[in-house]
């Protein structure tokens, strides 16, 4: 499947302070934020346009009715971070550590989470399409009542999520694991597992396997 790229310029002005950088309109653009630290803040409304963090840690932050497009973040960490009610657009997230993430109701198209370490993200209530999920932890992570399209897990840790009241029609798990998953029986039509897969979901479904 073909992910479209950020589109990051070659050249972005550097910054060292988060705050002092976002305009009145709470809008960012072409920035590079570089081994910084961002922290309790809540900005609503706001707008990330080809911007840049590497090595940042982020911690109690909310960015509410986020509007974000071609934004890398890489080499991140983030504790008790949530981006809400908006739009995310060709973001990749890329060796990132991102226990407990929240993307709650959003449009996210095009993004990828590759190397993360997502333990407990909760993604709930977003529409997802042209998305990559890729050698990532999301144990424990929730992904109730979302609505994907041309998505794809490979080799995640996808143990003890929970898919509830979300269509897993063309969703491929057999290249990641799923113990304790949780799943609405009347959603599963057109996911693909591999047999063993198969055979644990069953089992969990109630079904009488017989050897």
């Amino acid at each position: 499947m073909k992910i479209e790229q950020p589109h990051i310029p070659d050249f972005l002005s550097t910054s060292n302070n988060f705050i002092q950088s976002i305009d009145d309109d709470s809008y960012l653009e072409h920035t590079l934020f570089s081994h910084i630290n961002i922290d309790h803040i809540t900005i609503p409304n706001f707008h990330l346009n080809c911007v840049h963090f590497k090595n940042v840690h982020f911690e109690n932050c909310t960015f509410e009715n986020i509007d974000m497009i071609d934004v890398i973040f890489e080499n991140c960490e983030f504790t008790n971070v949530t981006f809400s009610d908006g739009a995310i657009h060709r973001t990749l997230f890329d060796n990132c550590r991102a226990m407990g993430i929240q993307f709650i109701d959003n449009v996210i198209k095009n993004m990828q989470l590759l190397n993360c370490n997502a333990r407990y993200a909760n993604i709930s209530g977003s529409r997802i399409q042209q998305t990559i999920f890729k050698n990532s932890n999301l144990e424990s992570s929730c992904h109730i009542q979302c609505n994907y399209k041309n998505t794809v897990f490979l080799d995640c840790n996808l143990n003890e999520s929970e898919f509830y009241n979300t269509n897993l029609n063309q969703l491929d798990f057999s290249s990641c694991t799923i113990d304790g998953i949780g799943v609405t029986q009347d959603l599963l039509k057109g996911v693909t597992m591999n047999s063993l897969q198969a055979i644990h979901m069953a089992k969990l479904l109630g079904i009488i396997i017989k050897e």
